[in-house]
């Protein structure tokens, strides 16, 4: 079964996340300025697609202006997806370094700031 035709723009929302950027910082152990990693880090968190998601199951009610609203990226959805991400990190950040993985807005913000892992977390 094939989803509805209007649908298929949805997976448009995220064209950044394909680039798998934060993933090739973490392979080569690069940690970005704390403004490279939110331009790319607040595209990768889910919040874009969960708000598409919402509007695949209005059906009919949800039209190609929605679709089209969401990927101009407006400031609502912008500042949704900055806090998202910072949540994210913020409340995974020990089980991201206990497996490696430094690529977070608190690691991009100490390394960038000099500021002790607490400070980060008050800063972000």
């Amino acid at each position: 079964m094939r989803a509805p035709k209007k649908w298929e723009s949805y997976g448009n929302v995220l064209p950044c996340c394909a680039q798998g950027r934060p993933w090739l910082w973490a392979h080569v152990g690069h940690v970005p300025s704390f403004e490279k990693y939110m331009e790319v880090g607040e595209l990768e968190v889910a919040s874009c697609m969960t708000i598409a998601g919402i509007f695949m199951s209005l059906g009919k009610m949800a039209t190609k202006e929605a679709v089209d609203w969401l990927k101009s990226r407006p400031k609502f959805v912008k500042t949704l997806c900055i806090k998202s991400r910072l949540m994210n990190d913020i409340a995974g950040f020990e089980d991201d370094m206990s497996r490696g993985y430094v690529v977070n807005s608190v690691n991009c913000y100490m390394k960038q700031y000099g500021v002790t892992e607490e400070e980060a977390f008050k800063g972000t």
